[in-house]
């Protein structure tokens, strides 16, 4: 027997499809030969579990059909709302029924080494890593390294799951340890679970989560680094610039670098729109 999506598919002519420009449900429905009535019928049983109308362009389907070329019938609708959830419409007889499912994950668990060449993304992708894994190492060593600040052959090596659904890549999963060499130093990183949270701490038994961040957004460049005596950009004459300025595009995301209080938000004379 076969089975797609835990049906039974193997008496069934199987049609794979992509929702197009200007398609609905009720146009694939119609295709196969469902009236306007049923239409309707599954339109409002579908209600509190998946509403029709969210289906969208490029959104992948799935039909299975029973009977000949010249009386089919449409027993079963699958719509991916996702790469791992769905939902299928079955119309068995005068039923209609509907239900969520997800298709079962696969975790492979890889060790991977990358040198960084130009950033910590670009390494990734170059060796192989799934790119998500750049987002997972940036939480993890936030408090420890600056990743706008990583110099070319600075290293590291990683243990992490490679998630697949069926023979596709969908990305990673938990790290489960990792090195990096940066500026001559070893940093580990080190899984341990506290309650439902796993965090990560160094050989030494040290958390990585320090009192600060080293950044507190990703930011393009530095504009301006903290200096006693700064070339001042408009009057041109040497003044104190006690602080760094980040060059990044409108709308970064800003993170407070520690824990605190807000103690003031508003015009800060020459520091602009300013937040305490």
């Amino acid at each position: 027997r076969v089975y797609i999506y835990n049906i039974d598919c193997t008496d069934h002519e199987v049609v794979r499809g992509e929702v197009q420009k200007g398609e609905t449900a009720g146009k694939i429905f119609d295709r196969y030969g469902v009236t306007a009535a049923q239409i309707d019928r599954i339109a409002r049983v579908c209600r509190d579990t998946f509403d029709l109308r969210k289906i969208r362009i490029g959104g992948r389907y799935t039909v299975l059909l029973s009977g000949d070329s010249t009386a089919r019938h449409l027993d079963h609708f699958v719509y991916e709302k996702s790469i791992t959830d769905y939902v299928t419409i079955s119309l068995i007889g005068d039923s209609i029924a509907v239900r969520q499912g997800r298709k079962d994950v696969r975790v492979e668990r890889l060790k991977s080494t990358a040198t960084i060449s130009s950033s910590l993304w670009n390494s990734i992708a170059e060796a192989g890593m799934p790119i998500s894994l750049a987002v997972d190492l940036e939480e993890i060593y936030g408090w420890s390294v600056d990743f706008f600040g990583l110099q070319t052959g600075d290293n590291f090596t990683v243990i992490y799951e490679k998630q697949y659904v069926d023979t596709v890549c969908i990305g990673s999963g938990r790290v489960w340890g990792a090195v990096f060499n940066h500026n001559g130093k070893q940093l580990y990183a080190i899984p341990f679970r506290q309650g439902e949270k796993i965090t990560y701490w160094d050989e030494n038994g040290n958390s990585l989560r320090k009192l600060l961040l080293k950044a507190p957004l990703k930011y393009s460049r530095i504009s301006s680094r903290f200096s006693h005596a700064r070339l001042h950009p408009v009057h041109r004459v040497y003044r104190p610039h006690h602080g760094v300025d980040y060059a990044a595009p409108k709308g970064t995301p800003v993170y407070a670098i520690a824990d605190g209080t807000v103690i003031f938000k508003g015009w800060g004379g020459g520091g602009g729109n300013t937040l305490k």
